[in-house]
């Protein structure tokens, strides 16, 4: 008998467009796909102390890619053509104090303000900042329901964040 039960877990993604006057123009709630590399970090850290990163970056690709579990911090900014429409380093995941389960963005949402135009199809929560950078860990990839058409000063914003729950 397996005593082991598997709960999905992942993040929440809120994304809004918002264009140059300030109005959201597009809006929608997707859920994530959390790589076999950002569960193994989460487990390792939390049971085994592994160790584990202070801070933690929102980045967002232009590529027609379709996130899978096999994803890494090493390979996502070139498999999903990782943008660099808003600058050369990805923002950061503000969190909020942990309580109830839940750690988000809310109250620091990344606000990602174009300089140029681009179409963004995702995006993901790595450890590294820099732009194009392949060191550290990938938690968590998101593909949007549709692609996000941006203009130059437009912004587009995320909120992001997890709920663990009991089983009992």
């Amino acid at each position: 008998m397996n005593a082991i039960t598997t709960l999905p877990v992942g993040f929440k993604y809120l994304i809004e467009v918002v264009n140059k006057d300030g109005e959201v123009t597009d809006s929608e709630i997707v859920d994530n796909l959390m790589p076999l590399q950002g569960l193994n970090h989460m487990l390792g850290v939390v049971l085994k102390g592994s160790s584990q990163f202070a801070s933690w970056y929102i980045g967002l690709y232009k590529g027609a890619y379709t996130p899978n579990t096999n994803d890494t911090a090493a390979n996502i900014s070139a498999n999903a053509v990782e943008s660099s429409a808003y600058g050369s380093n990805r923002l950061a995941f503000v969190g909020s104090t942990v309580t109830g389960g839940v750690c988000d963005n809310h109250d620091n949402k990344a606000e990602f303000t174009m300089a140029s135009a681009e179409t963004i199809y995702g995006g993901f929560l790595v450890s590294a900042q820099s732009v194009g950078s392949t060191a550290g860990v990938l938690l968590s990839v998101v593909r949007f329901s549709s692609p996000k058409v941006l203009d130059v000063g437009s912004i587009l914003r995320v909120t992001a964040g997890i709920s663990l729950v009991s089983t009992s």
